[in-house]
C-alpha cells in the first residue's frame, strides 16, 4: 500500500495528464471513478440502497442514462440524515476521518464527514492550478482565513508547513491570519512576511490593494489567489491596478472542495477528475451551455459520507471551450445563490443582472461598494458607500434606474447610505440578498 505522500504524487501525476485528454476520455475516467463510488454508496449506507437503485443494474453496470432520476441531495439531508449517509465500510486506504463545516455566511451551516484521501483530493487540485500559473513554491504564501477565531491574530498570526508538494525539495511557508484583521493591519502584516502570494477572499484583496495606496506601502506580490465568492470585475481591476497582479479564481465549497479553477486565459475550468458538475433548470433537466441552472456536485472521492447530485446552492451556466489548452470542462460565472433570488408580487423569480446594476449605482449613486436587498414583498433596500453629496434627483434617477431593471413599477426602492460596508467581521459579501425569503432547506 502506497504511503500518503506516494498517493498524493500519484494523484497529481494523474492530474497533470488527464487535464489533456480528449472530452470523451475525460468523462470515461469520470465514470471510472463515479461507478466506484456509486456500488460503495449503495453498499454501505442506508440512504443511498435506494436512492441509487434505478441506476445500479444487477449485472453491476450503471445506467447513466437514468442518471438524472438519482434525486438531488439537499442541504436538509445532509444535515438531518448524517448518520444514514456515513458509510459503514471505509476502506482503510481512504486513511483518517475529519469533519468538514460550513460557514453558514450563505444559508444554513452542516457538517460532512471526509477522509484523509478526500483531503488529498483538494491538495492535489490547489498544486495544480499553482502549476497552471507557474508559481514557486518556494516562497512564503499568506492567507487570510475564517478558521480558527482567535487563533491566528495579528501581529504574528501563525505559521503553518510549507504549502508546496511534499516532493518538492525547497518549500515556502504559510502564514495565516484571521479574515477579520483590519485591512490597515493586514498591509502591515503582509509587508512583514515578505509573502510572494496571497489568498483571501476577493472583496478582502481589492481592500488590501486600496488600503495599500492610501498608505502609500507598495506590496509586492507574484498573484493574488481568491475564493469564497465571485471574483467581480471591479475587484480584478482594482487589484490589477493597485497591486500589479492578478486574481486567480477559485470555486468551491467546504463540504465539495475546488469545483473549478481559473486557468492563465482566465476561464474557470471543472476539476472533472474530483468532482461530476450538472447545470440543471428548475425541472432537473440538463441545461444547455450558456443556459443559466441549478449547480449539482457528486464529490468522488469521499467515501466516509459520499456527497451525489448535491445541490450546491449556486447558479451557473457551463460555458464554452477555453483555448488555452486543457479540456477540462468552462463553468461559466456563478451568478449567485438560489436562496437569494429576487420574487416580487405573483411574478417569477429572477437574479437582478449585475452588470446593469453596476451601471446605476455608478451613474447615480457614485458608490464605492453595494448591497441590494429584497427586504418586503414589494420593497427593495439599496445600501451603498459613497462620499458623494447626493441630491434627491440622483436618489430620484436611481429609483426609476432600478424599478426598470426589475421590471416593477410599484417596487419600493429604499436607499440606505453607510461610511463604510455595513458587513460583520468575516461575514461575506453578497452583492444580491433576499432577506424576505426563508433560509435554505
Amino acid at each position: 500500500m502506497p504511503t500518503e505522500r506516494e498517493a498524493a504524487r500519484l494523484f497529481y501525476d494523474t492530474l497533470m495528464y488527464t487535464q489533456w485528454l480528449s472530452r470523451q476520455d475525460i468523462e470515461a475516467y469520470q465514470r471510472q471513478q463515479l461507478s466506484q463510488l456509486l456500488h460503495h454508496a449503495a453498499h454501505t449506507t442506508s440512504f443511498y440502497r435506494d436512492r441509487l437503485s434505478k441506476v445500479l443494474l444487477q449485472s453491476g453496470r450503471v445506467d447513466w442514462d437514468r442518471w438524472h432520476e438519482v434525486p438531488v441531495l439537499t442541504r436538509s439531508d445532509v444535515r438531518s440524515r448524517q448518520a444514514e449517509m456515513t458509510s459503514s465500510a471505509i476502506p482503510q486506504v481512504h486513511g483518517r476521518l475529519t469533519q468538514v463545516s460550513t460557514s453558514g455566511t450563505s444559508g444554513v451551516p452542516i457538517t460532512v464527514t471526509a477522509t484523509r484521501l478526500a483531503d488529498i483530493a483538494r491538495n492535489v487540485a490547489r498544486w495544480r492550478l499553482h502549476s497552471w500559473h507557474e508559481l514557486d513554491w518556494s516562497k512564503p504564501m499568506a492567507l487570510a482565513l475564517g478558521q480558527d477565531p482567535g487563533k491566528s491574530v495579528w501581529p504574528d498570526g501563525r505559521v503553518f508547513k510549507p504549502w508546496g508538494p511534499y516532493w518538492v525539495s525547497h518549500r515556502g511557508l504559510r502564514h495565516v491570519i484571521e479574515v477579520i484583521t483590519p485591512v490597515d493591519r493586514l498591509v502591515e502584516w503582509l509587508n512583514r512576511t515578505g509573502a510572494a502570494y496571497f489568498t483571501a477572499m476577493p472583496v478582502t484583496l481589492a481592500a488590501v490593494a486600496e488600503e495599500s495606496v492610501r498608505q502609500g506601502k507598495q506590496i509586492k506580490l507574484g498573484a493574488t489567489i481568491s475564493f469564497g465568492m465571485q471574483a467581480r470585475p471591479e475587484y480584478r481591476r482594482v487589484v490589477q491596478e493597485r497591486l500589479d497582479v492578478p486574481i486567480i479564481e477559485v470555486y468551491g465549497s467546504e463540504e465539495c472542495g475546488p469545483i473549478a479553477m481559473q486557468c492563465r486565459k482566465g476561464a474557470l475550468h471543472i476539476n472533472s477528475e474530483l468532482v461530476r458538475v450538472e447545470i440543471v433548470d428548475d425541472d432537473g433537466s440538463p441545461c444547455p451551455p450558456g443556459v443559466q441552472g441549478r449547480v449539482i456536485v457528486t464529490v468522488l472521492h469521499n467515501a466516509a459520507q459520499p456527497l451525489i447530485r448535491y445541490e450546491q446552492g449556486d447558479l451557473a451556466a457551463l460555458a464554452e471551450s477555453c483555448d488555452c489548452g486543457l479540456q477540462l470542462p468552462v463553468l461559466g460565472p456563478v451568478s449567485g445563490r438560489i436562496r437569494h433570488l429576487f420574487q416580487f408580487g405573483e411574478g417569477g423569480r429572477f437574479m437582478p443582472s449585475g452588470h446593469v446594476t453596476t451601471e446605476i449605482v455608478g451613474a447615480h449613486l457614485r458608490a464605492s461598494w453595494y448591497q441590494i436587498a429584497q427586504t418586503g414583498l414589494n420593497r427593495v433596500e439599496v445600501r451603498f458607500v459613497s462620499p458623494a453629496n447626493l441630491s434627491e434627483a440622483d436618489l430620484e434617477h436611481s429609483r426609476h434606474a432600478f424599478r426598470t431593471s426589475m421590471g416593477g413599477k410599484d417596487i419600493d426602492i429604499v436607499h440606505k447610505r453607510f461610511d463604510s460596508p455595513p458587513l460583520k467581521p468575516g461575514q461575506k459579501y453578497i452583492e444580491f440578498v433576499n432577506e424576505h425569503a426563508p433560509p435554505d432547506t
